[in-house]
């Protein structure tokens, strides 16, 4: 049964067309040819061990992981890696406050409707009183459960192994946002944070870079609350508009991998199926 998240409104319009855009792309990986990147990046979230430390050897239709002293076999059963005796679990790891859950390939649900009890961690550290009482008067509610990495600088905010789940308020203070958060291993850091593959190849997209050479843009980069994005104090465009670029200036528009969306004065929305979790998310924008 497909279940659909009611579309939520956001305080800042003016970038979130874009960057629900972003996640729509990192919803929705997975999708055909990407089977080693999804094996890597499942197994690393398994054995807490950045994709770059991981090793792949074939054995038969089943693959070993050896990486961080860790050796794991994975079997691909339903379109999904899965850890050989791995026992199944239904608990799922549930979204900040005010974000909109965005559901992952390979799992039941990566986010789940916020829950205010259970330990915090933010960037590594734990979250105690006061703190998570402040955090509930920044964000309009108690932070969830979980591991979290937060980038006050843009707002963006993930799960600790993962790339960007949502965006949130920036500006709030916590620990210094890890280069390791997200496990990335695409050379490209963000605010300190090294970003996914999936995360570099949007970019990289939007902004009509050499998609056949991505080493080309190794290096760190500055990203504001804004969407400007720079390198070493020179600006190289604003990410929310060249996302609204990539996908035109009006009317509405389709991906192959079934999400859609579409924009017009004041309003922008995006809708995102996700075939594997037979889950929907809606994201909307400035509109009544």
């Amino acid at each position: 049964m497909r279940t659909t998240h009611a579309p939520r409104r956001f305080a800042r319009p003016e970038i979130l067309a874009a960057l629900s855009i972003v996640l729509s792309l990192s919803a929705a990986t997975g999708c055909g040819g990407a089977r080693t990147r999804d094996l890597k990046s499942v197994a690393s979230r398994d054995m807490s061990c950045p994709e770059r430390q991981l090793r792949i050897k074939k054995h038969g239709n089943a693959r070993d992981i050896i990486g961080c002293g860790q050796n794991a076999r994975y079997v691909l059963e339903g379109g999904a890696w899965h850890r050989e005796g791995a026992q199944p679990t239904s608990a799922q790891t549930p979204a900040p406050a005010g974000v909109t859950p965005i559901a992952q390939p390979g799992t039941q649900a990566l986010v789940a409707p916020a829950a205010a009890t259970g330990p915090v961690t933010v960037n590594g550290r734990p979250m105690v009183e006061p703190e998570l009482t402040k955090a509930a008067e920044y964000f309009g509610r108690r932070p969830a459960a979980g591991d979290w990495w937060y980038d006050s600088k843009s707002g963006l905010f993930g799960g600790v192994g993962h790339g960007t789940q949502g965006v949130l308020r920036a500006g709030f203070p916590v620990a210094p946002l890890q280069r390791t958060a997200s496990y990335g291993a695409s050379g490209v850091l963000v605010n300190g944070r090294e970003i996914t593959r999936v995360e570099r190849d949007y970019l990289i997209s939007i902004f009509r870079g050499d998609a056949q050479h991505p080493e080309k843009y190794e290096g760190s980069y500055e990203l504001d609350a804004q969407g400007n994005l720079t390198q070493g104090g020179r600006l190289l465009g604003n990410v929310a508009q060249a996302a609204k670029a990539s996908q035109g200036t009006g009317g509405t528009w389709h991906s192959k991998n079934g999400a859609m969306g579409g924009s017009s004065p004041g309003c922008s929305w995006v809708y995102i199926p996700n075939s594997t979790t037979q889950t929907s998310t809606s994201v909307m924008s400035g509109c009544e």
